[in-house]
């Protein structure tokens, strides 16, 4: 069997430059070279970009639920994922929130930077409302017990236990069924009762 290295792997949560784009270019290249000091490598490894997220329980862009994307990627994909976010900052709020409901979305900070392991762990995370970077090593040789377990070309593909069907008809998105009844009575008919 293979053996495969224990990586560094490293997520960054960050607030743009605001409005700046060279200043914003700058900062990310500055954070992608202390990252790549580090050692980061992408092998077996999915990265998950998000926006900052919304505040509130239930919120679809919401920090829960996002995250549980992320949990469900690494451990039905079994690898390793770095969930990267941007984070609100004060000066990003004052200029675009000119207004109480959208300063209520705009919360400071309001992040999910983590690496998740296979077995969909966390094991490294940034606070919620600060800028960082989320170190962790990628055993990689973890990955593979999992493979073996849901990789469909595995043992899972005997014929007399799992196929695959491949539907070829044409498929229309709205399909009339049954018959319309006739509801209706003519005027003849409301006469004669």
């Amino acid at each position: 069997m293979s053996n495969f290295p224990v990586v560094k792997v490293a997520a960054v949560q960050a607030a743009p430059v605001f409005l700046n784009l060279d200043a914003t270019v700058d900062k990310t290249c500055r954070l992608i070279d202390e990252a790549a000091a580090m050692g980061s490598q992408n092998e077996q490894i999915h990265v998950a970009s998000w926006p900052s997220f919304f505040p509130g329980e239930g919120e679809l862009m919401g920090i829960r639920a996002c995250e549980l994307c992320s949990l469900y990627y690494a451990l039905s994909n079994q690898v390793y994922v770095i969930m990267s976010s941007m984070i609100y900052t004060d000066e990003m709020r004052n200029m675009l929130a000119d207004t109480e409901f959208k300063q209520a979305l705009m919360v400071n900070g309001y992040g999910c930077t983590e690496v998740i392991a296979p077995n969909a762990e966390v094991i490294a995370k940034v606070p919620r409302d600060e800028e960082g970077i989320a170190v962790a090593e990628a055993d990689l040789n973890a990955i593979i017990p999992g493979k073996f377990c849901t990789d469909p070309t595995g043992h899972y593909s005997t014929p007399g236990f799992l196929s695959l069907t491949f539907d070829q008809t044409e498929h229309v998105p709205v399909k009339k069924i049954g018959e319309q009844a006739n509801h209706f009575l003519s005027y003849e008919q409301i006469q004669a009762e």
